[in-house]
């Protein structure tokens, strides 16, 4: 019905930093600090194991709401990595939830990146998908209205 498709990593913090290419991490030989709080991480994990051949994963429950705490702890692992060449993937979900929080270690915060996903409608469904959705949502008024707005929120 629909796949998961990871666009390049971005960086979390530093805009100025360029993050590596998804190939360059197995033939540089990264290391990958996997950082989520999501409901269903394993997608996430899957891929990062498919594409680095170090992976060490961090999870947090769903919903997690990070503390100074948790980056120190966090940034901590990736320092005391013996890797030369190594980065933290986390969500895009999480990144805002990181974003917010004060994060000293310069290095930590240079290599700490997101995959963006976008989600593909596979067999030409989205026409059939957006159809069940109007009809279920034509059962609230406000809520049909918000869905089909010309208007851009």
């Amino acid at each position: 019905f629909a796949s998961i498709n990871y666009n390049a990593l971005l960086p979390v913090f530093n805009s100025n930093v360029t993050p590596p290419a998804y190939s360059d991490l197995k033939e540089k030989k990264y290391t990958v600090f996997v950082v989520t709080g999501i409901g269903n991480p394993k997608p996430v994990f899957d891929f990062c194991r498919n594409t680095a051949e170090n992976v060490n994963i961090i999870s947090f429950k769903d919903h997690h709401g990070y503390t100074e705490k948790d980056i120190y702890d966090i940034c901590k692992k990736f320092n005391n990595s013996d890797s030369e060449n190594k980065i933290i993937i986390t969500t895009e979900k999480d990144a805002v939830k990181l974003r917010a929080l004060n994060i000293s270690d310069k290095i930590c915060k240079d290599n700490f990146f997101y995959c963006p996903v976008n989600i593909k409608i596979l067999n030409n469904e989205k026409e059939e998908l957006d159809n069940l959705i109007l009809r279920f949502t034509e059962k609230s008024s406000s809520q049909y209205r918000f869905l089909t707005s010309k208007k851009k929120y």
